[in-house]
């Protein structure tokens, strides 16, 4: 298919019986190169440079009668080129005149715009109108006609078969959507209706009345019914007569408050009289007045699992020896979450005696932090559901916190849930080692981000300086090339010291603000820098790289020539200002510049400078954020903690 919104294939057709009428619309609408290039220019000189503005091309054919005509838009039509618009005159003897010619066409091109062409009132509008019907495709163009008259025309007229070309395509596209739509709809309908006949789950929907209205095929064949045995009879007929009166008592309770979402255990009867527990959940659909219109109930059959419970009731004596002296903690609560049960490694571990704390709650001995995910998941394990997490208990007695990865499911006895079973395995050392490992890891990812953002710098400018002293040598280039890298040296001198200080597990120390900002300085002879005030702050050997990365970003993107520096101590907090007089930096990317590789501007920059300032000062619980300077530039504000 044509690119219809290429200007350059819109194609237009002159049917005239008089040659010179050809020749003048393409002087109208044809365009030169060199007459292209000196309307650009006069255009240029008027309006300025427009990349938006372009003049419209055409491509023209030409025919001197109607049958002529009709065959050129027919060709055109079986090269998927159409004509967008033709300019018809409405004497051509002998052959056929433009209102038998415009039929002709339209009757195999409808989309076509046609301009009539005519010196006489050969046809009034109305004659158009009956020949024709109301139709906006069609104008009539009086001759002589205006030249700009008929640009205008060719470029309105265009412009709208190119609109109406864009919208067909667009419905056309609608049209198949819906078409694939409703297909997938259809096949999605089946494929429901295959799941619901043959999930491997009894599915029932009852009426008020305890009516049966439909059953799956799965769960008819399930219980040794055809599906016409149980559609129109009553659901009891399925339920164990042991537990009808129950059941019939909750599936009341959930008609009458409405309850729509419930959940039931007990036994139904299969028609052999062979008996299965199941687990149902149900679904309470209403009315549009908000009364009860059907239940749905989806039953899984659970006998293996009571059969279980059944088995763990007679073993329990068997296995209390193993379970009292188990090396993880092992408890049990009932539903108020008050303990039944805890074995020796629970006492050891929560300060809870067993004679104490029988009937006491578990919410004294989990840390606050972790109390309300504990109770959420002691729900979910009440409605049935097993669940594995991991906690943090205290022990009040011994001041100490344990980290335990525990086990949860439910208890259950005669089809109810009547509490919980739980099995913790102290985790403390595990989960120190590897909180420990993991801020190594950070730690060591730091520094390399730190060596190879820092080290490219300085390895750079030294680069730079080099080259320019090979082009004109100066002491200075030499000085400054000597200058960067020794700063490097010393840089993985710092970074090499940094990790032995983790290898060996030490901490933040105490350095002296003033004299890493005047170690940094020093790498910046051309600027003027004025420090105020004096403190210590909890920091690590990358602490040099943060003030040098900020100092140095301020240099390479704002431009400045003076830097201010204000240290003031306020309580155990240290703030640091390090101000510039540069361009500053724009609002709606200030909350941008601490994010890994951000780069603004085309400085050749990685981007990681102020990434490293921010995760280093993370690791000293520490915290940075930037504000405009007055009267222009920016501050960066570091938050430390003083020693």
């Amino acid at each position: 298919m044509n690119d219809i919104n290429n200007p350059e294939k819109k194609r237009i057709l002159i049917i005239d019986d008089n040659i010179q009428i050809h020749q003048d619309f393409k002087k109208v609408l044809l365009i030169s190169k060199d007459e292209e290039n000196d309307l650009g220019k006069l255009e240029e000189a008027l309006l300025g440079k427009t990349e938006d503005q372009q003049l419209e091309k055409y491509t023209i054919d030409c025919a001197s009668q109607g049958e002529e005509g009709l065959e050129l838009v027919e060709k055109s039509i079986e090269k998927k080129e159409p004509y967008a618009l033709a300019f018809i005159d409405v004497r051509m003897p002998p052959g056929w005149d433009g209102i038998v010619t415009i039929s002709k066409i339209w009757n195999i091109y409808p989309e076509m715009q046609i301009v009539i062409c005519t010196a006489y009132s050969d046809y009034s509008w109305e004659e158009l109108f009956d020949k024709f019907g109301y139709t906006d495709k069609l104008i009539i163009l009086k001759k002589p006609f205006d030249n700009i008259e008929v640009r205008q025309l060719t470029c309105a007229l265009t412009k709208k078969w190119e609109l109406n070309k864009i919208a067909n395509l667009k419905l056309n596209e609608l049209e198949e959507k819906v078409d694939k739509r409703t297909k997938e709809l259809n096949e999605t309908k089946i494929k429901y209706q295959n799941l619901y006949d043959y999930a491997p789950d009894m599915y029932f929907s009852v009426t008020p009345e305890g009516t049966i209205r439909s059953v799956n095929k799965y769960g008819a064949e399930y219980l040794g019914y055809k599906l016409e045995e149980l559609i129109g009879d009553s659901v009891w007929i399925v339920v164990y007569k042991e537990d009808l009166k129950e059941t019939q008592r909750n599936v009341s309770e959930i008609f009458k408050k409405r309850l729509i979402k419930s959940e039931l255990e007990f036994r139904k009867v299969r028609k052999d009289g062979s008996i299965l527990w199941v687990h149902e959940r149900t679904h309470l659909f209403l009315d549009d007045k908000g009364s009860p219109k059907e239940l749905l109930v989806m039953c899984r059959d659970i006998t293996d699992r009571k059969q279980v419970e059944k088995q763990l009731e007679i073993s329990e004596e068997k296995y209390r020896t193993m379970i009292e002296h188990s090396n993880d903690m092992i408890w049990t609560l009932n539903v108020k979450g008050e303990f039944t049960y805890f074995n020796k490694r629970s006492e050891e571990l929560t300060g809870y005696k067993r004679k104490d704390g029988f009937g006491k709650t578990f919410v004294p001995i989990i840390l606050e932090e972790d109390l309300e995910m504990v109770q959420k998941i002691f729900i979910d394990t009440l409605a049935g559901n097993s669940n594995q997490y991991e906690v943090r208990i205290y022990d009040a007695e011994k001041k100490d916190i344990f980290t335990l990865s525990v086990n949860t499911a439910p208890i259950c006895k005669n089809g109810k849930v009547v509490g919980s079973v739980s099995f913790g395995r102290d985790i403390t050392k595990q989960k120190n080692a590897e909180k420990e490992l993991s801020a190594h890891q950070e730690h060591r990812k730091l520094i390399n981000k730190i060596l190879s953002h820092d080290l490219t710098n300085n390895l750079s400018v030294a680069k730079s300086a080099l080259r320019l002293n090979k082009e004109s040598p100066e002491n200075d280039l030499l000085d400054k090339a000597s200058g960067s890298i020794n700063k490097s040296i010393q840089l993985i001198k710092r970074m090499r010291d940094l990790e032995s200080f983790i290898s060996f597990q030490r901490g933040l120390k105490s350095f002296k603000v003033n004299d890493i900002i005047n170690k940094v300085v020093k790498n910046y002879p051309s600027l003027s820098f004025n420090i105020t005030g004096k403190a210590h702050v909890l920091a690590d050997e990358a602490f040099n790289s943060v003030i040098d990365n900020i100092i140095g970003n301020a240099v390479i993107h704002s431009g400045t020539k003076k830097i201010d520096i204000s240290i003031i101590n306020k309580g155990k907090m240290c703030e640091i200002k390090i101000a510039d007089y540069g361009v500053g930096i724009p609002d709606n990317i200030k909350g941008k510049i601490f994010e890994e590789g951000f780069v603004a501007g085309n400085t050749g920059h990685s981007g990681l400078g102020l990434f490293i300032v921010k995760k280093t000062l993370e690791k000293y619980n520490a915290d940075i954020f930037v504000e405009d300077n007055k009267p222009k530039g920016s501050v960066f504000i570091l938050i430390l903690r003083r020693f």
